[in-house]
């Protein structure tokens, strides 16, 4: 009898032979290839088909089938009549992981987990994710880093997933605000906040798309604006509530805030990404320019413990804002100091300046 294959699939499938007739031989029962499911067989050079009454596995010693319920043993033809190997292991086999998975699943239509088991699975997906690039290169001067595929996503999910939680934050102070003062403060620091998470959000979504050019340079520009309302909106509640002995220099502070903002998105609209360090140099200009002057000339807000500490967030995410292509998520990790950062403010700003106020009929 020429040799076949023997092959093994769980503990319900027979022993299976195909021969150069086209014909399917399974433990005594000639049936046609086509009419095979999911076992996998090789095709050997034949004359004749053995009798009901033979098996292959009895006839030829060396057609072992194997006895690991998860896999297929490698077999190999010692007679001149077969075509060559027949490998399916996921395990010995000398292919790239990707391209024995792909063949396994074209030969039995079987699930990962049906041929190699929760172990081949998870060898599948371990490749998968060393796949996965982490970072890119640093971009060339005067050029922006262009992020990977998992960079673009979290800097979409680190941003997006507080547009709602911030503008709950600015309705829960209009909600505290028993004064005029109040209302405008709120409103100003609310919606700076609420925008500074929005517009980011929108803008790496259409940077993940990547299919609109002109909407993400018109979108990048107004992330790089939002950064300086937001610093003028943030120090707002503080220059306009705070309880202060020095409301004169509090005053020209104050303005002189939003006019180093407006100036700096000017600046920004005009060179805009031309020269990236003196952007950032602006941005902690006005972020710390006017608390130093207010610190230095002797004042102190309740609540600057925070204040101090919130800007702290501030400077050291500063470092991962500029390091894109040193760090895998840099830009990432900079949303979550600017979050962290954000919320270190807003409780101050709802705890010292939007206090709860008691009924006073109680």
């Amino acid at each position: 009898m020429q040799d076949g294959i023997t092959a093994r699939h769980g503990a319900t499938h027979g022993n299976i032979c195909v021969y150069g007739n086209g014909e399917l031989y399974n433990g005594g029962h000639s049936t046609t290839a086509q009419q095979r499911h999911t076992t996998t067989t090789t095709t050997c050079n034949s004359g004749k088909l053995p009798s009901a009454s033979s098996s292959p596995v009895k006839t030829n010693s060396t057609l072992t089938p194997t006895t690991s319920p998860h896999h297929f043993q490698s077999i190999s033809s010692n007679n001149a009549g077969c075509n060559g190997e027949f490998k399916l292991c996921g395990y010995e086999s000398t292919e790239e992981p990707s391209a024995a998975h792909g063949n396994l699943m074209s030969n039995s239509g079987a699930t990962p987990a049906e041929l190699f088991g929760a172990l081949g699975f998870w060898l599948k997906l371990r490749h998968d994710l060393s796949c996965v690039r982490m970072k890119n290169a640093r971009a060339a001067p005067g050029c922006a880093y262009i992020p990977t595929e998992i960079e673009h996503i979290a800097n979409v999910v680190t941003h997006g997933a507080w547009v709602l939680p911030s503008m709950y934050a600015g309705v829960n102070l209009l909600w505290r605000s028993n004064s005029g003062a109040q209302i405008l403060a709120a409103i100003i620091y609310g919606v700076a906040l609420a925008m500074l998470f929005f517009v980011s959000t929108f803008f790496h979504c259409v940077f993940y798309c990547n299919r609109n050019r002109p909407l993400k340079d018109v979108l990048h520009r107004c992330d790089r604006a939002m950064i300086y309302i937001f610093i003028a909106g943030s120090y707002y509640p503080w220059l306009s509530l705070g309880h202060t002995s020095h409301p004169e220099i509090v005053s020209v502070v104050k303005w002189c805030v939003w006019l180093m903002a407006i100036l700096g998105i000017i600046y920004q609209q005009m060179f805009h990404e031309r020269y990236k360090c003196l952007e950032t140099l602006f941005y902690i200009v006005i972020g710390l320019g006017p608390s130093l002057v207010i610190i230095f000339w002797g004042h102190e807000f309740t609540g600057m413990a925070e204040l101090k500490f919130g800007g702290l967030l501030y400077i050291v995410g500063i470092v991962f804002f500029k390091s894109d292509g040193i760090f895998p998520f840099a830009h990432a990790i900079w949303h979550l100091f600017v979050v962290f950062a954000a919320g270190v403010h807003y409780f101050a700003i709802l705890n010292h300046l939007y206090p709860v106020m008691e009924d006073s009929n109680t």
